[in-house]
């Protein structure tokens, strides 16, 4: 989970643009897979298992930008072959604004999480 949030560290501009700091061209790279690769990497070496939770944070960043590329984004789409092309990237499937598809996601996981779990405490039984 801690890997689908690596992109988003791009999000810190925010906070910098209310102490009246525009920082939006550096913290922007963050949100391309090269820069949340090189983000999973130094993340990476604060553990022992260093490769192991390294694959698991690029897992997250995965599945971060496989359900991006779904969305349909105001600002162009996503910089997937930052720095070597400067094009939007994105299916335009789902609208940003749309939670329909969130509220489906929670009650699908809701269900396997029930399912899952009555068959495991009947496996103990």
């Amino acid at each position: 989970m801690v890997g689908a949030l690596i992109p988003d560290i791009n999000k810190l501009g925010i906070l910098f643009d209310f102490l009246g700091m525009d920082v939006w061209d550096f913290v922007a790279p963050f949100h391309t897979p090269i820069g949340s690769m090189l983000s999973a990497a130094l993340l990476s070496l604060l553990f022992e298992e260093r490769k192991r939770i390294f694959y698991l944070l690029i897992l997250g960043a995965g599945t971060h930008f496989a359900l991006d590329f779904l969305l349909m984004h105001v600002s162009g789409g996503m910089l997937l072959l930052f720095p070597f092309s400067w094009h939007g990237w994105q299916l335009r499937v789902i609208q940003c604004d749309n939670y329909y598809v969130a509220l489906i996601a929670l009650f699908v996981a809701c269900v396997i999480y029930v399912i899952l779990k009555y068959y495991n405490k009947k496996e103990l039984v």
